[in-house]
């Protein structure tokens, strides 16, 4: 699994330089294919060059130069010339035109009024939809039989992924994401399936630009139903708040079709603990959610024309464990749960549908549709950590070495520029135990301002 891995992203960074060399290698000279339509980006507000103006050959030299002087002593009046760009090239009509000049630009961020130039044109880009479900596992001697199932940590949702319903650019945004997780939550006993469980997820949160638009920070938390087993040898209850997420974004390189961000999130221990219950054993014990985790990534975003792509390389680091403790009878004991380390490798394409040009019109309701396709590698770094408390009655952790692959398909549909409804799905390519849900079905609503 990790060979494919590796194919995967040698694979997505030839696809996204054979795309960037394929616009690239258009002849400046050469004109768009539509003159009434631009490449990409704001089509509202984009310019066609048109031909040059050519002197009247039978005016002196002295008239012709300064043209004002033509425009005076021609009779009748000539139309007025066009302008002509000193490089004619596709993407001419999107050079900036606007720049933040104040302290209330840069608060405002990328608002109507900078609604030109390559910084609306990545702002419009469709983000990464994701597929994000990483789970812990626990086997638990109930004293009549084995059970096997999935840790509830922080709601079922104790990891971020930066990809997910983001993009490589800092923008101001609010959003709200639901994500509908089948076979996510799966107790076995004996090594056999007992019951499956869904797990319906719905994280709330924005992010704000500062420094004149080119950095930002954005907040996350997720919220999921409170997951429950209660058998009469076995009982466990979790919670149903998740993990802040503290992402900030740093644009370090932007082009008329690419652009690039750094950064670093904070995964903070704010989720749900775990208890559980073994009557039969007279054994209580808790896992806590203690760890902070790291997420440095570097992303790309491309946006060539009506084709777009994304990547994103993410690590997920825990800087320290979770604490288990047990009550055997009045005995305590304590341990700690070292998590294992992740890497993330995203990879997205799509393409516009269409683009409605209406930004000058009062009311507009559909300005854009796009399709997305994503490629998703979640993988562990080496083998987790594994817990055996007690005589050998419960263990935690994730022991085998995972590399898990993921598909994901969406639709993202624009309103009035601002306003983004998106609905996809994602479908595991990999078998159990790289294989934490069977099927992911997510919506998601995105408001710029």
């Amino acid at each position: 699994m990790h060979g494919l891995g590796t194919k995967c992203v040698i694979a997505g960074l030839c696809v996204c330089m054979s795309v960037e060399t394929l616009f690239a290698a258009q002849p400046p000279g050469q004109p768009a294919t539509s003159p009434a339509r631009s490449v990409g980006g704001d089509q509202a507000d984009s310019v066609t060059p048109g031909p040059a103006a050519r002197p009247d050959p039978a005016l002196p030299k002295a008239d012709v130069d300064p043209p004002a002087a033509v425009q005076s002593q021609t009779s009748p009046p000539a139309p007025a010339p066009s302008v002509t760009p000193q490089a004619a090239s596709p993407f001419a009509s999107f050079a900036p035109t606007t720049q933040p000049t104040s302290m209330l630009d840069s608060l405002l961020g990328q608002s109507r009024a900078l609604s030109r130039g390559p910084l609306n044109r990545f702002a419009r880009t469709p983000e990464f939809f994701g597929d994000n479900f990483v789970g812990g596992d626990s086997i638990v001697d109930t004293g009549t039989s084995i059970i096997r199932n999935d840790v509830p940590l922080a709601a079922s949702s104790r990891r971020a992924k930066i990809a997910d319903h983001n993009k490589a650019y800092p923008v101001d945004r609010a959003f709200v994401n639901y994500h509908h997780f089948a076979a996510a939550q799966n107790v076995r006993r004996e090594g056999a399936r007992l019951d499956e469980n869904a797990v319906d997820r719905f994280t709330i949160g924005f992010e704000k630009t500062y420094d004149r638009g080119r950095s930002s920070v954005e907040f996350r938390l997720p919220f999921a139903e409170r997951f429950t087993i209660d058998d009469p040898d076995y009982r466990l209850v979790g919670g149903n708040v998740g993990n802040l997420a503290i992402i900030f974004k740093r644009l370090i390189h932007q082009t008329q079709t690419r652009a690039i961000a750094v950064g670093i999130g904070f995964d903070t221990p704010t989720g749900s603990d775990v208890r559980g219950e073994l009557p039969l054993r007279d054994i209580d014990f808790t896992v806590s959610n203690n760890s902070i985790h790291l997420l440095p990534y570097i992303g790309v975003v491309g946006a060539p024309g009506d084709l777009f792509y994304h990547m994103s390389f993410q690590l997920d680091v825990p800087i320290d464990g979770n604490s288990i403790e047990t009550d055997t009878a009045g005995l305590i004991e304590r341990g700690e749960l070292d998590e294992t380390s992740y890497f993330y490798f995203d990879l997205s394409a799509g393409y516009w549908f269409f683009r409605d040009p209406c930004r000058r019109q009062r009311t507009c309701s559909l300005t854009g549709l796009a399709g997305v396709v994503e490629y998703h590698l979640n993988s562990t770094l080496g083998e987790g950590d594994f817990v055996t408390l007690g005589s050998g009655f419960a263990s935690f952790g994730t022991p085998e070495d995972l590399g898990i692959s993921n598909v994901t398909i969406g639709l993202h549909a624009e309103f009035d520029y601002h306003t983004k409804l998106r609905v996809g799905g994602a479908f595991p390519l990999s078998e159990e135990p790289e294989r934490f849900f069977d099927g992911e079905f997510m919506l998601s609503l995105i408001r710029h301002f």
